[in-house]
Parts: C-alpha cells; sequence; structure tokens
C-alpha cells in the first residue's frame, strides 16, 4: 500500500522496539489501521509525530537549568550529601 508503513518499518525509522511503538499507538499518539492483525501507519502520521516530538533550541535550555537547581538542592548544611556521616553503630545499637 502506498503512504503506509508497517510496524516494523516504523520502528526501523523511529530506532524503537516493537513494545515501544505499541505503547504510542495505544495512547493515541500514533494512529493507525489493523487489517488482518496486521497495523499500518500512514507516513504523513509518522511525519506529525516527528513535529509533535521536536525539541527546539529553547526546551532544551529549560531541562538543563531544572538539572542545575535539582543539583542545587542536593545541599545539605552548606556541605554536599556525600559529607552527610551517618551515626556511628556500637554494639548493633545506633548511638
Amino acid at each position: 500500500m502506498d503512504g503506509y508503513r508497517t510496524l516494523n518499518e516504523l520502528c526501523g525509522m523511529l530506532h524503537i522496539k516493537k513494545s515501544t511503538a505499541y505503547e504510542l499507538m495505544a495512547s493515541g499518539e500514533i494512529d493507525y489501521v489493523e487489517i488482518c492483525r496486521k497495523r499500518f501507519i500512514k507516513e504523513a502520521e509518522i511525519c506529525e509525530f516527528f513535529e509533535r516530538r521536536a525539541v527546539t533550541k529553547n526546551r532544551r535550555h529549560s531541562a538543563k537549568r531544572r538539572r542545575r537547581k535539582i543539583s542545587k538542592r542536593s545541599r545539605v548544611d552548606g556541605g554536599t550529601i556525600d559529607s552527610f556521616v551517618l551515626p556511628k553503630v556500637a554494639n548493633g545499637k545506633t548511638g
């Protein structure tokens, strides 16, 4: 069929596993046609999926900012989490 791709072709184009493709179809992110238990996806639908998932420059930078904020929150009393000292254990009891 012209203009349609099989599930295996979709997986090859997107470099994803079949299970991921099934999840995308079940969630409605990718529409498909099922004929005799075989799924076909319109090429136009694949292009629309790429456009919806496109990462812009601004979104990429905002993700970096979020990672920086998380790392700043990982400080404990001016030191890092690595310098946090656990209580000493004597004879199986914490003290």
